[in-house]
């Protein structure tokens, strides 16, 4: 019995443990509404220093679309999150269309940090 409690305890922590996302993406939110071509900032809580020297440039993508055709839409830039900085700011592209289904992507390791959907104003 005490060892099907002990396999049951360090499952539990693997499952979490594999699951845990080095960034959790604060903004923007899912209330966040966007302008195509001006400066918008991503926070966040947690860090990548596990990373390593790739948490110094992780890249952030802007993707769009419903979680079953999710497609690339432009990379905003870099950041650094292994330090306690959180927050940056980025140049959305003027050219994109308007939509609701943006959302931003840090590509941190072992799983990348993704953004709740958002509303981009665009063309």
């Amino acid at each position: 019995m005490k060892f099907l409690a002990v396999v049951a305890i360090a499952a539990s922590s693997l499952v979490a443990m594999a699951s845990a996302k080095p960034l959790q993406i604060k903004s923007p939110a899912s209330e966040s509404v966007w302008t195509a071509g001006k400066k918008m900032t991503v926070s966040w809580s947690g860090n990548c220093k596990k990373m390593g020297e790739a948490g110094r440039k992780a890249t952030v993508d802007l993707i769009a679309g419903p979680s079953s055709a999710v497609h690339y839409v432009a990379t905003l830039g870099y950041l650094d999150c292994t330090g306690s900085k959180k927050t940056k700011s980025f140049n959305l592209p003027g050219g994109i269309d308007s939509d609701n289904t943006y959302a931003v992507i840090v590509r941190t390791v072992p799983e990348p940090s993704i953004s709740y959907n958002f509303e981009v104003k665009g063309r």
